[in-house]
């Protein structure tokens, strides 16, 4: 059990620009869920959000003591700098931090003010960005960052330079327009200076080239991506929206669910989507998608990282159902273990009667069930 810390996020900015402080507001209510005060509320995402990451906001180095202070409490800091719009150079201390090859740098230029308290211009004037959406931006990529390296601690050096792509599923009936909104939006990152190799994704129209076997393309990726479903009312009668959706969840991907049902009343369906987290974008934000997308795999990054299952563990990225854990034990079956062999979910514990129908297949292979909050009591 690994209990020191992968990752955190450290913010270098100048104190005296009274921009910055939309960008820091921001990025705390992103990080450690405390909501914005209304003179720095950004509106496209107001909601408290709350990522397990530590994040620190000191003021400008000043000492090689504290240097190496800020940077030894985790394996690898991702530094978000704001650049003041009148930025020249950083301190030389600032500079040595950004020097260290534990340190992932995210730069942010603050775009010039054309009129007092607001960041608002003309959004020709940044290339097509609109300027309120920059401070969106940098939160948007600092939890990439994180989220890369904690793949890349989780993984291995081999998955260093290959970011793990969200793949969106969708119907074509009535989720095209919500899928090509979110590809354009992802699009749109990608243009932000220093943001090109960010925000990748898999969307079938796009991602699969003539020629190839696009079933097997389709199975690859769902089972190797942060996986969106965009829950829409055609969704479950699609054949391949099921069939990638049960993809993921037999491998035990990070999944979001998208609600975009429209219609009252549903009937009842063998699909276990209960068993995903969700979100609503009701009033068509889908800014809070982006966010939601990627907390969802932080979380499930930092639960592997902390447990750092052996042969014949498996991790389950929330609360199990049949999918998942015959998913599981096809995993365990793989391996030459042949004691203690078990199967963890993220969440508290289970009611006694859930726990006791899973048991029913999992006694005979020998298998162990236990939450996350079990498996922390034993290894206190």
């Amino acid at each position: 059990m690994r209990r020191d810390t992968p990752v955190q996020v450290i913010i270098i900015r100048n104190r005296s620009d009274t921009l910055s402080k939309e960008y820091v507001a921001l990025l705390k209510q992103v990080f450690t869920g405390t909501l914005q005060e209304q003179a720095t509320e950004n509106l496209y995402f107001s909601e408290p959000l709350g990522v397990d990451i530590p994040l620190l906001d000191p003021d400008i180095i000043d000492s090689a003591v504290y240097r190496r202070a800020l940077t030894g409490g985790a394996k690898i800091s991702v530094v978000v700098e704001i650049r003041s719009r009148n930025h020249v150079r950083w301190p030389k201390e600032v500079n040595s931090l950004l020097r260290n090859p534990d340190v992932v740098s995210v730069p942010i230029n603050i775009p010039q003010q054309v009129a007092k308290g607001t960041i608002q211009m003309n959004a020709t004037e940044l290339g097509g960005v609109e300027p309120s959406f920059v401070p969106i931006a940098a939160a948007l990529a600092t939890l990439e960052k994180c989220r890369l390296e904690l793949i890349n601690k989780v993984y291995g050096p081999r998955y260093g330079n290959q970011p793990s792509k969200l793949f969106i599923s969708h119907a074509k009936a009535d989720g095209v327009a919500m899928a090509h909104a979110i590809v354009s939006l992802l699009n749109r990152l990608q243009t932000m200076p220093g943001f090109k190799e960010l925000f990748e994704y898999f969307y079938d129209a796009e991602s699969i080239q003539p020629g190839e076997e696009w079933r097997e393309v389709l199975s690859q990726n769902a089972k190797s991506c942060l996986f969106m479903a965009l829950l829409t009312e055609e969704y479950e009668s699609r054949h391949w929206c099921r069939q990638e959706f049960l993809w993921a969840e037999k491998k035990h991907m990070p999944m979001l669910v998208v609600d975009l049902l429209s219609e009252m009343y549903h009937p009842a369906s063998p699909f276990p989507v209960d068993s995903v987290e969700s979100v609503k974008i009701s009033d068509g934000n889908l800014i809070r998608v982006l966010f939601h997308a990627l907390r969802c795999h932080i979380n499930y990054l930092l639960l592997q990282y902390r447990i750092n299952p052996k042969a014949g563990e498996i991790v389950i990225p929330r609360y199990p159902n049949a999918v998942s854990i015959a998913g599981a034990l096809e995993m365990i079956s793989e391996s030459v273990v042949k004691d203690s062999k078990k199967i963890i979910y993220a969440g508290a514990t289970l009611p006694n009667e859930s726990i006791a129908a899973f048991n029913s297949h999992l006694e005979t292979e020998n298998v162990e069930l236990m939450s996350e909050v079990e498996w922390e009591m034993t290894h206190a």
